[in-house]
């Protein structure tokens, strides 16, 4: 990944974190809610990987967005006011 998709995607991940631990979900509730498996869950929380940002319909981000939508508003919320 080059640096900018490094910054968003540790941004992404730091998102879903707060998300989920304001919701106090685990990551086997949101895996179980999202069909993502709680290792890619994980390693989206650390900002690893970019397979959301490459793959915008993959299974994994699509699951994140059916699955919790309030999340997702959240975390778009949150990242288009900090611009």
């Amino acid at each position: 990944m080059n640096d900018i998709a490094n910054d968003i995607s540790s941004t992404i991940g730091k998102r879903i974190h707060v998300e989920r631990a304001i919701r106090n979900w685990s990551l086997i509730e949101l895996a179980d809610r999202s069909g993502v498996s709680k290792a890619m869950l994980s390693t989206i929380e650390r900002g690893k990987t970019s397979q959301v940002l490459d793959h915008p319909q993959s299974e994994a981000a699509s699951a994140l967005v059916t699955a919790a939508p309030d999340l997702h508003r959240a975390i778009a919320r949150r990242m288009q006011e900090q611009g």
